[in-house]
């Protein structure tokens, strides 16, 4: 998408952006090639999954997710704000186990889904998600 305009940049920013052009064609081609996909991002049924999976790749670190996930959300004018992402409610281990108290259990904080004790941790260590416990 051009605005038409004349695009100047600093040759050093030039390539950087570049390099991360580069870099990122890599790694979408790497994940092509081992996971078979090629355009399911171009797909316009997957937005909730898809800005679920940008901030898991916050949460993980990863530059090269995170640009490729919000290049996804770009391509299609969905929200990358924390804010306006529509989750859908996940199904709790507990609850499915049949735990005797139901009610009692408190996902995604309650302790019995390992992925999501593995993305409240990361959360936690980045300083996303800094009051265990709290709705947010």
């Amino acid at each position: 998408m051009s605005s038409g305009r004349e695009i100047t940049l600093h040759p050093a920013t030039h390539a950087l952006v570049m390099r991360f052009a580069t870099a990122l064609m890599e790694k979408l081609s790497s994940a092509e090639q081992k996971y078979g996909r090629t355009t399911d991002w171009a797909k316009d049924d997957w937005e909730v999954d898809c800005q679920r999976k940008l901030m898991e790749h916050i949460a993980k670190g990863d530059p090269l997710d995170v640009a490729a996930y919000a290049a996804f959300c770009w391509h299609h004018g969905w929200s990358t704000s924390q804010g306006d992402i529509k989750y859908q409610p996940w199904d709790c281990a507990g609850r499915k186990q049949e735990l005797p108290e139901p009610g009692e259990c408190d996902w995604p904080m309650c302790g019995c889904d390992p992925r999501a004790n593995k993305v409240i941790a990361a959360l936690q260590e980045s300083g996303i998600l800094s009051e265990p416990g709290k709705d947010y």
